[in-house]
């Protein structure tokens, strides 16, 4: 049993991560969205989409709840993931058009796998 915790904003303590999720197996991976903890997600994530935009609801987001990608790599870490990829998601409110890019400053996509070691490979 992985015995990495990860806070969880929710409740304000730290949490096991579920253990089924990530035993060590060849090609067990975990996705993720998140808005970062950043002045520049809050400004266009809070204000911009659901005050400005009213893109949402007002009250969809709740900035305590932002994580930064450094916190999630280690968390991951923790549970013996392995970050393979982060990509940053843009949206133009002229165009009404979502990119994905290199800025990670207000929305951003993530994708682990199973950090393993070579001898304890399981075929799935």
């Amino acid at each position: 049993m992985l015995e990495a915790r990860y806070p969880d904003p929710l409740v304000g303590e730290s949490q096991p991560w579920p253990d089924h999720w990530f035993k060590p197996r060849r090609n067990r991976c975990f996705f993720s969205t998140h808005q970062p903890a950043t002045p520049k997600a809050y400004l266009f994530a809070v204000i911009g989409a659901e005050y400005w935009l009213k893109m949402l609801p007002k009250g969809t987001h709740e900035y305590a709840r932002f994580i930064k990608p450094s916190e999630l790599d280690e968390w991951a870490r923790m549970a013996e993931l392995e970050l393979k990829h982060i990509t940053g998601l843009s949206y133009n409110p002229l165009s009404k058009n979502y990119k994905l890019g290199r800025d990670v400053d207000v929305n951003y996509m993530t994708h682990y796998l199973a950090a393993l070691d070579p001898s304890s490979a399981q075929a799935d």
